[in-house]
């Protein structure tokens, strides 16, 4: 019992920064990820991956966000998805935020001034949510450390992360899930640095990640409520400094969701 609670409590000499195991346990995971996207997992493999791909074409060729009820899933897309001559369809994944397919429309954009095989390009966007898992777990490590666990438990908690089968496969595609974790985690680590050391930046860090994460799924949005409701309870100051900052806090918060 007295190892179990040296290994989980924090030593004197707390150490909230990146460690070399951690940053190596991230490599590994990138590695990993990429290697699945690329050579491993299946074009279509992901969930709704067609519907998500389409969106990001759209925006990489220009033709600006996706309306739902207007945007389609490509013929050349469809029939490859089903292996068989097909016609576009509509692109039911328009309902979603555009912050994500912004970001991976970048990676297509470049990959089309290069080369033309759709083996390659459909495949391309899969990299931000490779990316996304490598830095979700120092996201975790940075979190775990800076709540109180020694270096070696927040390693462990990092490592379980990286290594469960749906992180990993949702890293492989292209889709949402994964950069909304990262943004997510983000949020609840600087809502944890403002709980613990009340320091209002912190507050609004977290108040700008947590809009981030609702720019890119909506499911985000119910975490809005909570977070301001523990920024406005742990708020310091007299009523007047006090009722300033929540406002800003909570416009920062709800602003990208509301604008949506």
């Amino acid at each position: 019992m007295n190892d179990i609670i040296k290994f989980v409590t924090p030593s004197s000499k707390q150490n909230c920064l990146l460690s070399l195991p951690i940053i190596l346990l991230a490599v590994v995971m990138g590695c990993k990820t990429f290697y699945l996207a690329f050579f491993i997992t299946p074009l279509w493999d992901i969930p709704d991956e067609v519907g998500h791909l389409a969106y990001v074409m759209q925006i990489a060729n220009g033709g600006g966000i996706p309306v739902l009820g207007e945007a389609i899933i490509p013929a050349d897309v469809m029939s490859h998805w089903r292996q068989a001559e097909s016609a576009s369809i509509g692109n039911w994944i328009a309902q979603h935020p555009p912050l994500y397919y912004i970001i991976a429309a970048i990676p297509y954009w470049v990959a089309q001034q290069f080369t033309t095989d759709v083996e390659i390009l459909y495949r391309v966007p899969r990299i931000i949510a490779a990316i996304s898992g490598s830095l979700l777990l120092l996201v975790f490590y940075r979190t775990a450390r800076l709540t109180g666990l020694r270096e070696k438990a927040a390693l462990c908690l990092a490592g379980c992360v990286g290594w469960i089968p749906m992180v990993s496969h949702l890293s492989s595609g292209t889709n949402h899930d994964v950069p909304l974790f990262l943004v997510s985690a983000l949020a609840f680590h600087y809502l944890a640095r403002f709980v613990l050391q009340h320091k209002n930046r912190d507050a609004y860090i977290a108040a700008f990640w947590l809009s981030l994460a609702g720019a890119i799924k909506m499911t985000a949005w119910v975490l809005l409520p909570p977070f301001v409701l523990v920024i406005a309870w742990e708020l310091r100051g007299t009523w007047r400094p006090w009722l300033i900052n929540l406002s800003g806090i909570t416009i920062l918060a709800f602003s990208l969701p509301i604008s949506w």
